[in-house]
């Protein structure tokens, strides 16, 4: 019995500190998740309240082309936050609906490289480009079609987006967790009984 105790002892110990910092982790990231929905939800039920509506007060996006390289490659996510249109000055970067004729309706993410007003009324109007573009857009970014300015970006994560959308892979992943979860309580069953006698 000492023996298999001394055996497993150790890897008890590595399990125990593996699977606090697994629990914390995961704690972590559904605190910050349901902070996120909430702001999210708050927004939401303001802009009902007011009836005008606003896009999200912040937003994701995983990045499909190369207009942006070298700041921004395919497969990265950019985190948008919404900003008052005042607020944006040449050379941000932002996410809009684009207007164009090549690509109205699609979300692009461009640099601003210069501010015009639209109208007598003090409206606004945003230039954009692709860092890797030669040439500017065809058209003019609105102020209602600005969703926000990317405030952060995450690389590569496009790819794990990939990865995880695929079922087998999900069912294979929520598999491994599960087995992992048994096999933790299986060593901790173990050592317990062993260390009892």
């Amino acid at each position: 019995m000492n023996k298999i105790n001394k055996f497993i002892q150790p890897f008890y110990g590595i399990l125990k500190i593996f699977s606090k910092f697994i629990f914390a982790s995961f704690l972590l990231v559904f605190i910050f998740f349901i902070l996120i929905i909430s702001i999210y939800l708050l927004d939401n039920k303001l802009n009902v309240r007011t009836g005008k509506y606003n896009y999200p007060i912040y937003s994701a996006y995983i990045i499909i082309s190369e207009s942006m390289v070298p700041k921004i490659k395919i497969n990265d996510a950019v985190i948008n936050f919404r900003i008052e249109n005042n607020k944006i000055k040449i050379g941000d970067v932002i996410t809009f609906v684009s207007n164009s004729p090549v690509s109205n309706g699609i979300t692009v993410t461009h640099r601003v490289i210069d501010i015009v007003k639209s109208s007598e009324d003090g409206d606004i109007a945003f230039r954009t480009k692709g860092d890797n573009n030669f040439s500017p857009d065809s058209s003019f970014v609105m102020e209602d079609d600005v969703i926000g300015k990317v405030m952060f970006i995450f690389p590569k994560i496009g790819y794990l987006q990939n990865f995880l959308s695929k079922n087998i892979i999900f069912v294979f992943f929520t598999i491994f967790i599960c087995v992992f979860i048994i096999i933790l309580d299986f060593f901790k069953y173990v050592t317990k009984k062993y260390i009892e006698r």
